[in-house]
């Protein structure tokens, strides 16, 4: 029997609700090349493993998150614009923005960090595609690759996280800001 038979038995036998371990087992039991059989399984195995990378992959860069995040960093930057230009560098204010301003270095290097490594990622990946590798070695490859997918994403979530907390702190020092001024007018 050939490759292309065994692979459409497994695919029968799938579609009929039986377990590619079944079916490897019943194809031996028949007499077919060990190798041969073993061959097609493990393939199946790496096409498998490939769309869940691929899918983890595309779930860690595909969405709205890079629109949203490009929003939420404008919207960061003109608001402790106008706090930096607006008011003095004395008091809530002025503490205010340069802590806004320091926060914001942190997330910019943390998108840095997530930017070289989906690059490094990605490169991994077409190397991956070219390379004459042992099946062994391509899952070796694939686990590192989700291992890393999932630090990327962690690094995502903190990122985010980090621009909502400094979009509260600049909302509520502006939200402050206008209590006292509001306040300041009423008792002159």
């Amino acid at each position: 029997m050939d490759n292309d038979t065994i692979r459409a038995y497994f695919e029968k036998g799938e579609k009929q609700g039986f377990s590619r371990e079944f079916i490897r087992q019943t194809l031996l039991d028949k007499g077919n090349d060990y190798q041969q059989v073993n061959y097609v399984y493990n393939s199946f195995l790496t096409e498998e493993k490939e769309r869940e990378f691929i899918q983890a992959r595309q779930e860690a860069s595909s969405g709205s998150w890079p629109k949203m995040l490009a929003l939420i960093v404008g919207a960061v930057l003109l608001a402790g614009g106008v706090l930096f230009f607006a008011f003095s560098d004395s008091g809530v204010t002025g503490y205010a923005v340069k802590d806004a301003q320091a926060q914001l270095e942190d997330i910019t290097k943390l998108n840095n960090e997530i930017t070289a490594e989906k690059m490094a990622l990605e490169s991994q990946l077409q190397l991956l595609k070219q390379a004459d590798l042992t099946l062994e070695q391509k899952n070796q490859i694939i686990q590192q690759q989700v291992q890393q997918l999932e630090v990327l994403h962690k690094k995502m979530n903190q990122e985010r996280d980090q621009i909502r907390q400094l979009l509260w702190e600049l909302l509520n020092t502006i939200v402050t800001r206008g209590q006292q001024t509001t306040t300041n007018a009423e008792t002159e």
